[in-house]
């Protein structure tokens, strides 16, 4: 490309093209005689208070459970087939009423009974608070309790060109219409409007401004604007030459494009093109703006900066082993999404954010949206979803395990702490709190293809697909409609009872079954249950329909149940039932239950003293180690008299350590065989040590050091090989967090400061809470620092600091078990080093010691 020397910064870009506005279509379900209706002239509809739909017709009733239409005509009571009207009234009776002007009552029972039709319809009303006007037999007007309108319906909708005689909002929120000629039609009211596109075959979408977004399509690009909540379109460039990957609108007037073919840029003022040579015959799929007017480019999978003032485009660094996908804006901050990354732009470098994260690097990363906490919600095309937290470097995985059942999506919206979720081919609404979730897929959406773009409007949020928007619903349009979700039936032993009724049980285990009666929620309606006097809590929402109780103390409960709607939120009405368990203590297995306690004693019992013995071998042999290690340290003027009396003294204890060994070989107790295996891998550890003390020993004479690449990782886990038996009877947890792996330094002395700072950790936990002893590792400068903190009973810094590092002092008598030797040894040894250890501690909440380390060469 040419160089430009001066790019004109002012005027608005193009000229608008045609205007388009498009209206909501609605993805109707409909239901004729072929499925089962005595008619397709259907003329009344009404929906009971177990939630049956009842719809009239000219040849018979129906009954309809969301599955299946059962019919009733003169045969089973009716006064005649004809139905004009329907109502229902306060006690779930149901009224048919004729053009004979008889009316056939049906009892809840289904009992048929024919009265006069001059009877009292005070009593009969609607069971839903939405209620619908009929206009012109043609529109519908959707109504609340105010006699506000919602919004209105027609055959601009999709709505079937046909008269409609009646229409009602069911308890779950569904439009049920009633037609002259074609059955009934269904329609979800928390449905997902549909804005088609205005030209086919979309590729992407670029946010202007808060009111403005390109939208490019195959050979067009336009501009988005809302009127409300419906889109309007202008067009801003088009070529039948040229096929577009992506577009952004720089400086007001400059069109920067991206094609299979390479970048080009187009003055709307001159209407004059320009190629860039640095990309040409590249695919460029993604352009965004970084400020001062450089852009930032995907080309062939790629990122390239374009800096527009030396006009120039180079790759950019970092990022050159990257396979990039897409380049998004996230409130004014730049990320590169890919394969087994994302990269952030700061500074004018790029960041990679998941380098620590192993589940990462299987993952391709499309979409990135914000929380209000500042986190990010990552969408992965292989993986479902994730939650990272810059700040801690946490990433978070929501999959089958959070009761979140995708492997694969596209974009993500938050929304008042729950999560919108496009993935294939559906919509998943997640409790991001209950861990709960609920979809909408074909019957919502119609198959729809999901892109890895989301767009919002002031408060409507959508998703982009291959044929238009998506607009998610908002729920909060529908509450307080009194939709209650009643459970209909209680069954207890197999057997019905009445709501809120007192029955008395002989038995103290038995089940609970509940149903509640729905026509589109059989799948997505969520159940809770608590049993007072057992429980505390409601359960965790859960699809199953049962609820089991074993062993129930006598005594009085009660047991409710609740659900919860299509999108989680729970209903907080409730159905109860009183019992009593009879049956007598002493019936039952409470002996059984004795036995096996003192079984389970007498065991634990066993196993205590096997490691009370244990222990005490252990110590023992630990007081041997701590004294040879002393007469090694006083007798460093003849260093290599000391390795061989050292040698000697300590394989002593090692024989007899393998001579206790080989006799309970021999012994016919096979309970031996435990500690046998423990007292030959302590044997061989110690031999082990022994060999590695001599070898440095020697090298120190020799004036050379042991240097080595040691792994703090390695170093845990084989000092707890060494302390395994201390570990087991103190029930310790061990948190590691290493920002540096490994350092080079003498492998024995590290050794031994792992050893003896874990050892005391653990020797000095408090008896009231478990010990848990955190080692961590970081970087200042050339200098690795080590830190090892507790929370055992503390040391008090006043008292006790002078004599914490001198030889044969303790700090502790009481539950001190050593020499008073590990703690001096361990600052003779890290400081003769060039390093330094210091220490902090409170009584009653635990030490942390801190060492710095400067690296052997």
């Amino acid at each position: 490309m040419k160089k430009l020397l001066h790019l004109p910064l002012a005027l608005v870009l193009l000229l608008f093209a045609t205007k388009t506005t498009f209206t909501q279509v609605y993805n109707f379900s409909n239901s004729t005689s072929a499925n089962g209706l005595p008619s397709n002239m259907t003329t009344a509809l009404i929906q009971d208070f177990r939630g049956y739909l009842w719809v009239g017709t000219e040849n018979g009733l129906a009954r309809f459970d969301g599955t299946n239409f059962v019919n009733y005509d003169k045969f089973q009571g009716l006064s005649e087939n004809a139905i004009a009207d329907l109502k229902v009234d306060e006690h779930g009776n149901i009224f048919a009423f004729h053009p004979n002007k008889f009316v056939t009552k049906i009892s809840k029972d289904y009992n048929f009974e024919i009265i006069d039709s001059t009877a009292d319809k005070s009593n009969l009303m609607s069971t839903t608070a939405l209620q619908c006007e009929i206009e012109k037999k043609r529109i519908i007007r959707i109504k609340d309790k105010r006699n506000k309108e919602i919004f209105s319906i027609s055959s601009k909708n999709g709505l079937i060109n046909d008269h409609i005689n009646d229409a009602v909002v069911g308890r779950e929120n569904i439009l049920w219409i009633a037609s002259a000629n074609n059955g009934i039609y269904s329609l979800p009211l928390q449905n997902f409007p549909v804005y088609e596109w205005p030209y086919p075959d979309f590729v992407s979408q670029y946010r202007l401004n808060a009111e403005t977004n390109l939208i490019t399509f195959k050979n067009h690009i336009v501009r988005l604007r809302f009127n409300g909540e419906k889109p309007e379109y202008s067009l801003v460039f088009s070529s039948t030459r040229k096929e577009f990957n992506c577009a952004v609108i720089q400086f007001g007037k400059q069109l920067f494009y991206g094609t299979d073919k390479g970048m080009f840029l187009y003055f709307s003022e001159t209407g004059k093109e320009f190629s860039f040579d640095e990309m040409a015959d590249k695919n460029v799929t993604h352009i965004e703006k970084i400020g001062n007017g450089d852009l930032l480019i995907i080309a062939d999978n790629k990122v390239y900066r374009y800096i527009v003032y030396d006009n120039e485009i180079e790759l950019v660094e970092g990022t050159k082993n990257f396979l990039a996908y897409s380049i998004q804006k996230v409130k004014n901050t730049i990320y590169v999404t890919g394969k087994e990354n994302i990269y952030q732009l700061k500074n004018k470098k790029f960041i990679p954010l998941l380098n620590t994260h192993e589940i990462a690097k299987s993952q391709d990363f499309i979409h990135i949206s914000q929380t209000a906490n500042n986190e990010l919600w990552l969408s992965a095309a292989n993986g479902g979803v994730f939650l990272f937290n810059p700040q801690s470097d946490k990433l978070e995985y929501f999959n089958e395990e959070k009761n979140l059942p995708i492997s694969a999506t596209t974009s993500t919206i938050e929304e008042n702490n729950n999560l919108w979720i496009s993935a294939q081919g559906e919509i998943i609404w997640y409790d991001i709190k209950q861990n709960t979730y609920s979809r909408f897929g074909n019957k919502y959406l119609n198959e729809k293809l999901f892109v890895p773009f989301t767009i919002r409007n002031k408060e409507n949020y959508y998703f982009l697909t291959r044929e238009g928007l998506v607009q998610t619903f908002d729920s909060e349009s529908f509450e307080g409609s009194d939709n209650i979700l009643n459970i209909t039936d209680i069954l207890v032993q197999g057997l019905p009872v009445a709501s809120d009724s007192l029955i008395e049980l002989k038995y103290n285990s038995f089940p609970i079954q509940f149903n509640y009666q729905s026509i589109s929620l059989k799948d997505k309606t969520y159940y809770q249950v608590k049993l007072e006097g057992k429980d505390k809590d409601w359960s965790t929402s859960t699809l199953k329909t049962t609820s089991s109780y074993e062993k129930l103390e006598p005594g009085d409960y009660t047991f409710r149940v609740r659900t919860t709607g299509p999108i989680n939120e729970v209903v907080l009405n409730t159905e109860k039932i009183k019992f009593t368990v009879l049956q007598p203590y002493w019936k039952t297995a409470i002996f059984f239950y004795i036995l096996l306690i003192v079984i389970s004693v007498l065991v634990l019992m066993f196993y205590v003293f096997r490691i009370l013995t244990l222990k005490r071998r252990s110590e023992k042999l630990e007081k041997l180690i701590n004294e040879k290690t002393y007469v090694l340290s006083a007798q460093n003027q003849n260093i290599e008299q000391f390795s061989y009396s050292l040698s000697h003294d300590l394989k002593n204890p090692i024989n007899n350590i393998k001579g206790l060994v080989e006799i309970m070989e021999e012994s016919e107790d096979e309970g031996q065989n435990e500690i046998k295996n423990l007292l030959m891998s302590s044997a061989q550890l110690l031999e082990d040590k022994i060999k590695a003390t001599l070898k440095t020993i020697k090298q120190m004479q020799a004036n050379k050091k042991n240097v080595e690449l040691l792994y703090f990782n390695n170093l845990v886990t084989d000092t707890k090989r060494s302390l395994l038996i201390l570990i087991k009877e103190n029930d310790v947890k061990f948190i590691t967090n290493f920002k540096v792996a490994s350092m080079r330094y003498s492998g024995s002395i590290l050794e031994s400061v792992f050893y003896n700072l874990i050892s005391n950790s653990i020797k000095y936990g408090a008896k009231d809470r478990k010990t848990i002893v955190t080692i961590s590792s970081r970087k200042e400068g050339d200098i690795t620092i080590l830190e090892f903190e507790d929370n055992g009973i503390g040391i008090d810094m006043e008292k006790d600091l002078e004599k914490l590092f001198s030889i044969f002092e303790r700090v502790d008598d009481e539950n001190a078990t050593g020499t008073g030797l590990g703690l001096y040894m361990v600052k003779q040894m890290i400081e003769l080093n060039g390093g330094s250890i210091s220490v902090a501690s409170e009584v009653g909440k635990g030490t942390k010691f801190t060492i710095k380390l400067a690296s052997m060469e």
